[in-house]
């Protein structure tokens, strides 16, 4: 139901939920609103309305007591948006002259209003009291490419200055743990040195601080542990609800019904902890009691008297389970006493030397005059705690802050708030906005406790919720509040029907008129990939994806029934490929699901992520960038050498490192590399390989002083040759982006440093990367939509909605930052470091490594739920949950053990809800149980060729005689059939090409077949045709879509397109203009005019050889694919001569279009505005090697292999 509020007519019907919190205005409000219940629709309606009510009454400088901050500064723009446009719309209504006169002055007014991140709002404050901070005002922000630099040297600083004073904690921790290892442990907790206080742990006395910890352990660890054990222990007996009393022998029979007995007792014990009495009131031993009895009776006794032998072995694996987490939990009742204090004084001693650390960081920071963004909120802080005067002149000068998305605040966001209320006055109003299960980002210190925290000291009426969902249909809603019932508050949390979603049912009449013979999908699919559980994890992974593929191509071609939008009675389409949205934790394994996906035919988007520093290129590069800037850096020397640029064996790296022949102790990988000979040790393509890598890194060295980072790596990739060679791989396109990437970064990381920074920094900064990735995508190669299935993190989903959520690998288990790392950082632990590694540690209790581990483990899962919400209730239509996964296995991950406490996996069907009531949902899920087809190489009848680049074999002499301005352009048949040098590609030995010299390829490495580029052009000629082309990328000038004559003069159409290229010759365009005449542009935009679709000037790129062979680059340019209304698509250039490059331009640019574009090319035919008639004409075609023109078939000999001898040539196929 839905209800007007007192803002302006243009605003949106809001529900009454969201309308009465609009309208609060009683004091501080805390919503807690569920996944598309339009909360952002709330918080802007709220800013809106006040400040309308505030401009009715003063001025605009008003705005600038009402602050709004939001979580990201894309959100903060789309706030913005939302409010000029409902102001602009507001004074184009003119319903009345006084309320657009408002709106006008709040459009001057909203550019100074503060509206954006926590960052950005305390900047501003930092720089207006800069001078009583003692800070310049003129100071810079460090940003994410300087800040790990700064860091890195004051780490190296500082454990200089220690080693040089004898600093007993770094001489401790450099024999234990090694000096790089604590370099990198320090540059780490700089990262997060504001999690903890350092300086006051630094002088904390280890007594106290096991004091601490123990406390810790009983009051708070264990009796979350309780809960976790009971909830744990109820979802194994639930597993075995379907069950009868005669299944069972009777000795299992009695036993099932202790352990009922003994849960009701867990279940007491458990209460008593959640109600908030402290944990030493819990009789423990009475507790203990109870937990051994349940183990003793976790027994089946008799292997006779069982229903069946399937049933024996259910009852027995759940007992033996019960036994083994029962077990697990008394391990974890007592600390281990005798090693708390060594533990207490190793947290210490690594304490100190962080906070000398961070000291260090801040003098460097001064010296550069920079603060970095964490300095910014902490600032902000000191700045409203140190003077008392002037944090109340400061807190009074804001009236009303609003916070999106508060779930994800860290403790400093939330101590700049509560100093903001303890020192404004009354008049001061708080507005926090978020979803507690929808605290996704831990690792940026956010505490879903920070939002309960604040939302329970607020008055009753102050704490309202969001309910109305308006995203996902019913069945979907009902999938929601059952599976992820756990972390809803209540029965009132539970997500309600908005006014916009359709009826139940509403697709159902639509999913009937699938094709196929396989049941139609349903809104909720459970779909399993099925593999032996030995497989390793990998190899699951790849079978899983090569399922979910071919399904959802399947049901793709099927027909796959969703709405066209969210209005209520939006009419129901059929799904395309860019309906379906794949959500991963993390990107580093998406090149498997890419690669099925794009086998299938359906092209791929790959939107964000954090998996660029994990691509094999990145490291790659980074490894031979390492190897250049330091000549004695042996790790880096052995990656590259036998890495895919040099090629180099394990065998022959051996062979390099003995540098004294007849004496293997003798091994020195640098020396050998420098000056041995490997002798008759490595083969002849070996030796040039390693001949090769010598004097490329020689030369490399010599110029990385003399040469600019970017312009460095630009001559590296050139004259190895590895970016060619990229391109013949698997998904190349991809790889070749993320290297260029890689570039892109390298030349803003030199501007970020005004010109000081060197390679050594680019190479530090990149290492800092690797050991804590940031949050970075990789390489965009297409467009969003365009007919591609779309991958994306789930954080970078985070607020979005899909038609259609495929949640694939969905059984990958976590690994705790604990098990990667030798500390952790715990607000409530304080800074933990694991023991030495020859320590032997007691058995009788748990350390505090383990403990804190733990603790870790625990957060993680409690995070990967709320991730599973996340990700979930993103879904608009339909649900796919996918992973290789056995139902009759135990889940791995929180995500897979949360669906089967709440459903059967085998069946679909929902089990009881938590307090063993009965199910809350009533729409089961559809489970599909499919093999991996790996043994078969079809896989699938909708198969279709991998999309890798084409494998074109070609002969030197017909390439350099084609592609030179030589060749006849009334003769191509000439240049293309004569094979007069025997020196071809396939005299060339069969190896990588990036172990090939520049002398052992003429070849060009890239070939441009750009008509502005040919060889010799008059440069009149080239501005000419780029002229002509930019004319023709216009998608508003003389051949708009759509339109058969241009709406403007031709020349006005001309001139425009000149300065867009910044052209300033009237001769260039002149000539332009006479080339396009009436008839000449009729005769063009006519044909366009019946296109439905028109791509213009896409680019495109080829390979040459096969990737065993040299490999090279020809890429250019197609300047109309065009698609009628029949579907027929037709590729038509642009040729201004006949010349045979025009000829391959065409030919090589048909299998690389249909790739990008996903269609099939029917035609290929070519525009002359040169000619006086016949301007249209439709060139031979071309036979490229390894390529078949769209509109000829292969003849049984050729698709056996039998012809390739003939195609290893380019010649006319007549």
């Amino acid at each position: 139901m839905s209800a007007s509020h007192d803002c302006d007519p243009t605003s949106p019907q809001l529900t009454e939920q969201q309308a009465e919190a609009v309208k609060y205005r009683a004091g501080h409000l805390a919503l807690s609103s569920g996944a598309g219940c339009g909360k952002t629709t709330v918080l802007s309606e709220r800013l809106i309305a006040e400040y309308r009510e505030r401009l009715l009454h003063t001025d605009f400088h008003d705005l600038r007591r009402v602050v709004a901050v939001t979580f990201t500064d894309a959100a903060a723009r789309e706030l913005l948006n939302r409010i000029r446009h409902c102001a602009w719309k507001s004074v184009d209504s003119k319903t009345n002259d006084r309320l657009a006169c408002v709106w006008k002055n709040m459009l001057r007014g909203l550019d100074a209003a503060p509206i954006g991140t926590f960052h950005s709002f305390c900047g501003r404050l930092i720089r207006r009291h800069a001078l009583a901070l003692g800070i310049d005002p003129a100071f810079t922000i460090a940003n994410e490419t300087l800040t790990p630099t700064l860091k890195s040297r004051a780490v190296v600083r500082c454990l200089r200055h220690l080693l040089t004073n004898n600093d007993d904690d770094l001489q401790i921790f450099a024999v234990e743990e090694g000096l790089p290892a604590v370099r990198a442990m320090l540059e780490e907790i700089l990262d997060d040195r504001d999690a903890v206080d350092l300086e006051a742990l630094s002088r904390k006395n280890s007594t106290a601080l096991v004091q601490k910890w123990t406390r810790i352990h009983r009051e708070q660890f264990l009796p979350q542990e309780l809960r976790e054990l009971k909830r744990d222990l109820m979802r194994r007996l639930n597993v075995l609800a379907d069950l009868q009393p005669d299944d069972f022998n009777p000795t299992a029979r009695d036993n099932w019904l202790i352990l009922h007995e003994s849960m009701e007792s867990l279940e007491r014990f458990s209460h008593k902890s959640e109600t908030g009495d402290p944990a030493d009131s819990l009789n423990w031993n009475a507790l203990g009691n109870v937990l051994s009895r349940m183990r003793e009776a976790a027994k089946i006794g008799n292997k006779k008297g069982w229903a069946n032998e399937e049933i024996k072995k259910r009852v027995k694996d759940v007992f033996e389970g019960i036994r083994k987490r029962i077990l697990d939990f008394q391990e974890k009742l007592e600390l281990a006493r005798d090693s708390l204090q060594e533990d207490a004084e190793r947290s210490i001693r690594l304490a100190r030397l962080a906070w000398k650390t961070v000291q260090e960081y801040q003098r460097i920071k001064r010296e550069e005059g920079v603060l970095d963004y964490d300095d910014l909120l902490t600032t902000a802080l000191v700045l409203l705690h140190q003077d008392s005067r002037l944090a109340a002149q400061v807190a009074r000068s804001v009236d009303l802050v609003l916070v999106d998305e508060f779930q994800d605040t860290d403790p400093v966001q939330a101590r700049l708030l509560e100093a903001f209320e303890q020192h404004a006055g009354e008049a001061f109003r708080l507005m926090l906005v978020g979803d507690p299960k929808q605290s996704i980002y831990r690792f940026r210190r956010a505490q879903p406790q920070v939002f309960q925290s604040f939302r329970n000291h607020f008055p009753d009426q102050g704490r309202m919720v969001l309910t109305g969902n308006n995203r996902s249909i019913p069945e979907l809603l009902d999938v929601f509040n059952h599976l992820f019932e756990e972390l809803l508050e209540g029965p009132e949390d539970a997500l309600t029907h908005g006014p916009v979603t359709p009826p139940p049912g509403s697709l159902d009449q639509y999913r009937d008129r699938c094709r196929g013979s396989e049941p139609p999908p349903g809104p909720f699919t459970l779909l399993w990939a099925k593999v032996d559980p030995k497989t390793p994890v990998e190899q699951a992974r790849r079978a899983e994806a090569r399922v979910l593929a071919t399904w959802l191509r399947t049901r793709l071609d099927n027909g796959w029934p969703i709405r066209s939008s969210k209005t209520p009675n939006a009419p129901v389409v059929w799904a395309k490929p860019d309906d379906v949205v794949l959500l991963l934790r993390t990107l580093n394994n998406s090149s498997i699901y890419e690669r099925e996906l794009v086998h299938v035919g359906l092209e791929v988007h790959i939107v964000g992520g954090a998996a660029f520093f994990t691509q094999p290129e990145v490291l790659d590069l980074i490894n031979l960038l390492a190897a250049i800037e330091d000549p004695a850096d042996a790790t880096a020397l052995a990656a590259t050498l036998r890495g895919p640029i040099f090629g180099l064996t394990d065998a022959s790296l051996l062979a390099v490192t003995l540098v004294e022949p007849g004496n293997p102790s003798r091994r020195d990988l640098l020396r050998g590399f420098a000056t041995g000979e490997p002798g008759d040790w490595l083969d002849d393509t070996q030796r040039s390989a390693l001949r090769r890598a010598r004097v490329l890194l020689e030369r490399w060295r010599d110029l990385k002083d003399h040469l600019k980072v970017g312009d460095l790596m630009e001559r590296v990739l050139f004259e190895s040759g590895y970016e060619a060679a990229l391109t013949a791989q698997p998904l190349g396109d991809r790889r070749v982006a993320n290297v260029r990437k890689l570039i892109r970064q390298a030349r803003r990381f030199e501007a970020g440093g005004g010109g000081r920074l060197t390679l050594a920094d680019w190479v530090a900064r990149l290492r800092a990367d690797l050991r804590k990735p940031p949050r970075e995508d990789q390489a965009v190669t297409g467009d969003e939509g365009s007919g591609r299935v779309r991958l994306m993190t789930i954080h970078q989903a985070k607020g979005l909605e899909f038609p259609i959520v495929v949640l694939p690998d969905l059984d990958r288990g976590l690994v705790s930052c604990f098990q990667k790392n030798s500390y952790v950082i715990r607000p409530d632990l304080g800074l933990v470091v694991k023991p030495p590694v020859d320590r032997e540690d007691s058995r009788d209790g748990l350390t505090i490594a383990k403990l804190a581990g733990e603790m870790e483990s625990r957060d993680d899962h409690a995070e990967a739920r709320r991730l599973f919400y996340v990700a979930a209730t993103r879904a608009r239509d339909a649900l796919v949950l996918s992973a290789a996964y056995d139902p009759d296995e135990e889940p791995n991950s929180p995500a897979m053990q949360l669906l089967a406490e709440r459903y059967d996996c085998r069946t679909g069907q929902p089990r009881c809800g938590i307090a063993n009531q009965k199910p809350t949902a009533t729409v089961a899920a559809q489970v599909v149980n499919l093999p991996d087809q790996e043994s078969n190489p079809t896989r699938s009848p909708l198969a279709r060729p991998p999309s890798s680049p084409p494998q074109v074999a070609l002969v030197t002499r017909v390439v350099q005689e084609a592609l030179s301005d030589a060749g006849s352009s009334d003769a191509p048949t000439d240049a293309l059939a004569r094979n007069e040098n025997p020196n071809t590609l396939d005299s060339l030995s069969a190896q990588p090409m990036w172990l090939l010299t520049q002398e052992d390829v003429r070849l060009p490495l890239r070939v441009d077949l750009d008509p502005s580029n040919k060889p010799d052009l008059d440069p009149i000629r080239a501005l000419v045709d780029r002229l002509l082309r930019a004319v023709f990328a216009d998608p508003e000038g003389m051949f708009a879509t759509g339109s058969s004559w241009p709406s403007e003069p031709r020349r006005v159409l001309i001139d425009r397109a000149a300065r867009r290229l910044g052209l300033a010759s009237p001769r260039v365009v002149d000539w332009v203009t006479q080339i396009l005449d009436d008839d000449t542009c009729a005769e063009l935009a006519t044909e366009l005019s019946q296109a439905v679709i028109v791509h213009r000037m896409v680019r495109w790129s080829n390979i040459m050889g096969d990737p065993s062979r040299p490999t090279h680059l020809v890429y250019g340019f197609a300047d109309f694919v065009l698609t009628d209304s029949n579907g027929r698509t037709t590729l038509l250039n642009v040729v201004m001569d006949d010349h045979v490059r025009e000829h391959l331009r065409m030919a090589l640019a048909v299998e690389p279009l249909q790739r990008q574009l996903g269609v099939r090319i029917d035609r290929t035919t070519a525009f002359s505005p040169t000619r006086k008639a016949g301007r249209f004409w439709d060139p031979p075609p071309i036979m490229v090697a390894g390529t078949i023109p769209p509109h000829s078939t292969r003849s049984e000999s050729e698709a056996k292999g039998e012809g390739s001898s003939s195609m290893k040539e380019i010649r006319r196929a007549t």
